[in-house]
């Protein structure tokens, strides 16, 4: 079961996400180098980066503790930080309205912090032509040499964050190379169901219909009552998980990549109409959660853990959630992540990021001293000392070197208060700052979340990846001519999507869809976007 806030995949889909991302074909392994030894070229700088006690004035999001602010408190990360950089901090943060002050203090260009967390629905290109935020590359080149090493060693990174004119204006939130090794988002099913009826499990959207129709029929959760919900979806997104059983790309707002380099608006292919047919078949027979069609996040998960549902979507890591949550009154509960559908042409995907992630940090045009401050981004996004303390937190109290590699506390991996071992890191400080996460940590801080075999299953989905469309910057000629045709035409295919499943529409109008999507436009945004993969693939 996925928040309508993490993805949109049927229902209305934010227009900027269009423009600034979408997905890929190229499942090749990427190559990870996470040393940040400096390279030759930039000026190696020394601790402390000020004699003087300079002052960084930095606008970010709030401690994402909720009972946590970066204005008040001892947090162990940044102390060590302002120590070792001799750099302090003021902050200027928000928890709730964030992005609203921020953009008016953007569209003043006026009382700027030196380092800003943009808002979600920022344009960074223009942004720099209107000068307020730096361009980067120079800066990177002449005092940043951990991190033009590492974005010289990971050119997927340096492609991310590079616009059409060649500049870098920003850092990302998190670069994650190992999030798709433990978490994925996919489908999941209650095997102590599958294995009570004496089924197999789904490995075929046939074999899912099967399987549904044995939850609705077969009284697997044995209350004598006919109250299963066989597939739970706490909005229409949810069941845009099968869709890439037909070869469709949801994650990437539906412009898929072809082996060949092509790419494709998912709704104009024929195999949609496939998805679309089989859902009204599914929909009929009452496997879909009948309450699909209105939002409804906290009951579908109430569903979830209170032996209803049998099957539902979201991120793997939920099921050992959810499992944990059901032992006591439902002992045996077991949810799993299941393989990605095959299709009936043989598609088979789950689809997943690129490893950068998150927000985007800039460098003010008000920054009273810009190369302290990429010094100073330098110093704790790329640097070993930086990022063990991102990571880790402070050496001998919340870690350990054990033969040289840092291993993780009880203060971090069983915190009674804060039992995530992110939130505990991020109670220390270690929180809303640009971040390049460390295998070590990942590896740690997921066998303390997930069970061996959950992760197992995760691991066993990988041959299935397919990334999503790469995060190209778009120039201000694509994004006007991409936002002024997808409104509408996502509004409209959306539409139509619901009637089709529902039946309200019959599907031997799907033809006249397609043409009415072409009349629209999408022809127009579909070659906006080969040209964006072809820039992307050439960089």
């Amino acid at each position: 079961m996925v928040k309508k806030s993490s993805l949109s995949l049927l229902s209305s889909c934010v227009v900027l996400s269009i423009v600034m991302s979408g997905c890929s074909s190229d499942n090749k392994e990427k190559k990870v180098v996470t040393s940040a030894q400096p390279s030759t070229g930039a000026s190696e700088w020394k601790l402390p980066l000020t004699d003087s006690g300079e002052t960084l004035r930095i606008a970010t999001l709030d401690n994402e503790v909720p009972d946590l602010s970066f204005t008040t408190g001892n947090y162990p990360v940044l102390q060590q930080i302002e120590q070792r950089t001799g750099v302090k901090l003021k902050w200027e943060v928000n928890k709730t309205d964030y992005d609203t002050v921020m953009r008016t203090r953007i569209a003043a260009a006026s009382n700027l912090p030196d380092i800003i967390m943009l808002p979600k629905d920022a344009d960074p290109l223009q942004l720099s032509e209107n000068k307020v935020i730096l361009k980067l590359n120079d800066l990177i080149d002449q005092y940043a040499p951990h991190l033009k090493k590492f974005l010289n060693d990971n050119p997927d990174v340096r492609k991310a964050l590079t616009a059409p004119d060649g500049s870098i204006t920003y850092l990302p939130g998190s670069v994650d190379f190992y999030a798709n090794d433990y978490n994925v988002l996919g489908l999941a099913y209650r095997q102590d169901w599958v294995q009570k009826l004496g089924l197999s499990e789904p490995k075929t959207i046939d074999d899912w219909h099967t399987v549904l129709k044995a939850f609705k029929e077969k009284d697997p959760n044995g209350n004598g009552k006919d109250d299963e919900v066989p597939f739970v979806a706490g909005g229409i997104d949810a069941i845009g998980y099968f869709t890439q059983a037909y070869g469709m790309a949801p994650r990437s707002q539906w412009f898929s990549v072809d082996a060949k380099g092509k790419v494709e608006y998912s709704w104009t292919s024929p195999k949609a109409k496939q998805f679309l047919t089989e859902m009204n078949k599914w929909w009929k027979e009452g496997l879909i959660d009948q309450g699909m069609m209105t939002a409804h996040y906290d009951k579908a998960k109430a569903y979830v853990v209170s032996n209803i549902g049998g099957a539902t979507s979201g991120w793997a890591n939920r099921n050992d959630e959810n499992n944990k949550s059901m032992q006591g009154s439902y002992p045996g509960a077991n949810w799993v992540l299941a393989m990605p559908p095959k299709g009936p042409e043989g598609d088979q995907a789950y689809e997943v990021d690129y490893p950068v992630k998150d927000n985007k940090f800039s460098i003010t045009k008000e920054a009273k001293n810009p190369k302290l401050a990429i010094e100073w981004l330098d110093y704790i996004f790329a640097s070993d000392e930086g990022k063990q303390l991102f990571n880790f937190g402070v050496e001998g109290t919340n870690y350990s070197l054990v033969n040289g590699k840092p291993v993780l506390n009880g203060t971090i991996l069983k915190n009674e208060k804060y039992p995530n071992p992110s939130v505990a890191l991020a109670a220390l400080g270690a929180s809303r700052l640009p971040k390049i996460v460390m295998k070590e940590a990942k590896d740690q801080f997921q066998a303390a979340l997930s069970t061996s075999d959950s992760i197992k299953l995760v691991q066993n989905t990988k041959p299935f990846y397919k990334f999503v469309f790469p995060p190209v910057i778009s120039t201000s000629a694509e994004s006007n001519a991409i936002t002024s045709k997808m409104a509408d035409i996502m509004t409209y295919s959306n539409e139509m999507q619901v009637k089709f499943i529902m039946g309200a529409e019959p599907l031997s109008n799907y033809d006249k869809f397609v043409e009415k999507l072409k009349a629209m436009g999408i022809d127009d945004v579909v070659k906006i976007k080969q040209q964006q993969y072809d820039r992307w693939k050439q960089n």
